[in-house]
């Protein structure tokens, strides 16, 4: 069965060596880019809202991509 979910990355340093990355590790570090973003716009303007949102973000953020790493530790656990 194919594995629909491992995105391969290649390294622009060391071409050679391939980095499997679970899609929930780049979803979630986007949730924390968006997150931050929202934080910083929120402190501009003064939306407390905006800020509130923004550290809501960033926390599901770094809570999927460790979902992501996790997964993918396991998944590499089963293949030995």
């Amino acid at each position: 069965m194919a594995e629909p979910l491992r995105r391969d990355f290649v390294d622009p340093v060391f071409p050679t060596m391939r980095c499997e990355v679970h899609k929930d590790e780049i979803a979630g570090q986007a949730k924390k880019v968006r997150g931050a973003l929202k934080d910083v716009l929120g402190k501009v303007t003064g939306d407390d809202k905006l800020r509130v949102d923004g550290a809501l973000d960033k926390a599901e953020g770094g809570l999927q991509k460790n979902a992501g790493k996790a997964k993918e530790s396991v998944r590499d656990a089963l293949k030995l």
